[in-house]
């Protein structure tokens, strides 16, 4: 039957590779698709229907109508999914990205893939750093990777720093698009910001960087007007963690320190100092300010010169050290009238070798009460005693 038709080798192969495609999904162009989807990446039913339909949509745009092209598709989607697996992709990941980004199927393996796979891979990425990065965004597949890529290195400066946004932010590429970036480095450096300083906030965390310029300057001023914050500050650029704040939430959350006996000037005070205090919930504010103020005893003072007793976790930190120094002064092995709120600022390390390996012989399983306190099993061993 092949030399009636005078096929050579390779096209029988491919007329048998086609006819296979021909039996298996010759169906409606949904249903189709959606059976390839099960049969080839274990979609459930659900997941396949809702996929084939949104594939179908963007065919249609594209002018895809007959069964011929419908099985071209399938064949495409099976060289995209062989090539995520030559780049380590698992079945799970693959599907995952099918699902939040169908059009992935239809992209050029040759034209499209594989150069940009190469590209991240060339920046240094691991074949785990390039499976989370397109398992995070599978659409930059489907932008122009390389011009963004070198904009991002002309602002960031490294291509480790590039990675590092790159995994972020959605907003990249439209903010690309419109040249955001580009303007906002130019606004940030006309408020006296040096470019190392830019790089630092944008890599920590780049989404109120990438939003339109005119929002971004709204932002500056209400830190620098409202908030009080001077350009010169280090909390200046904070930006990220007072963007998302309304001015309803902000005055809400002021008046839970007033609540307190907070004049405004001490709450002026804390946000210069540390403006992350002002992204906790009011719950948390108002529980942590309880135990701050009326357990410990520290006034508002003491609270804006160590900002960490605010923002550290009541359970895992505050009240297991509060425990042990309170135990500590019971047996006579801490002043009366040692500052509480001083120990709680200590880093960890420094808290162990002050307050709980001194004194593990004067008090019996100590270690074992703080580690059982903060959900631990082990703490570190260290040597000596030392009397406060």
């Amino acid at each position: 039957m092949l030399c009636k038709y005078n096929f050579n080798g390779v096209k029988a192969l491919n007329f048998i590779h086609d006819f296979r495609y021909l039996l298996l999904y010759s169906t409606s162009s949904s249903s189709s698709l959606a059976n390839y989807l099960v049969d080839s990446l274990g979609f459930s039913d659900q997941d396949s229907l809702s996929t084939a339909a949104k594939l179908s949509r963007i065919r249609k745009n594209q002018g895809i109508k007959n069964l011929t092209d419908e099985l071209n598709i399938i064949k495409n989607a099976d060289s995209v999914i062989n090539s995520f697996k030559r780049n380590g992709f698992e079945l799970h990941h693959i599907r995952n990205c099918v699902i939040s980004h169908p059009k992935i199927l239809l992209s050029r393996v040759e034209k499209t893939l594989e150069p940009k796979f190469k590209l991240l891979q060339e920046m240094g990425l691991s074949s785990s750093d390039l499976i989370h990065v397109i398992s995070r965004n599978p659409s930059l597949l489907n932008r122009c990777l390389f011009s963004a890529i070198q904009t991002l290195k002309c602002v960031l400066g490294s291509d480790e720093n590039v990675f590092r946004i790159i995994r972020q932010s959605n907003l990249l590429y439209s903010s690309l698009g419109k040249n955001n970036i580009i303007q906002n480095v130019e606004l940030l450096e006309k408020y006296g910001i040096c470019s190392e300083k830019i790089q630092k906030h944008m890599v920590l965390k780049p989404r109120p960087f990438l939003v339109r310029t005119c929002v971004l300057e709204e932002i500056l001023i209400r830190v620098e007007e409202k908030l009080g914050i001077p350009r010169d500050s280090g909390m200046f650029l904070y930006v990220q963690l007072l963007a998302g704040i309304s001015d309803r939430n902000f005055d809400s959350k002021c008046r839970v320190f007033e609540s307190f006996g907070w004049k405004k000037l001490d709450v002026e005070a804390l946000i210069r100092k540390n403006p992350l205090c002002f992204t906790l919930s009011e719950a948390k504010i108002n529980k942590s300010l309880e135990f701050l103020m009326n357990e410990l005893g520290c006034d508002p003072a003491c609270v804006v010169a160590y900002p960490i007793l605010l923002t550290s976790s009541l359970e895992k930190r505050l009240m297991p050290r509060y425990r042990i120094l309170e135990m500590l002064k019971e047996k006579g092995l801490l002043q009366a009238d040692y500052p509480l709120f001083r120990a709680m600022s200590y880093t960890e390390i420094k808290f162990l070798v002050k307050f709980v390996q001194p004194f593990k012989d004067d008090v019996p399983h100590l270690d074992e009460i703080y580690d059982t306190s903060r959900g631990l099993h082990k703490v570190p061993e260290t040597t000596g005693k030392k009397s406060i």
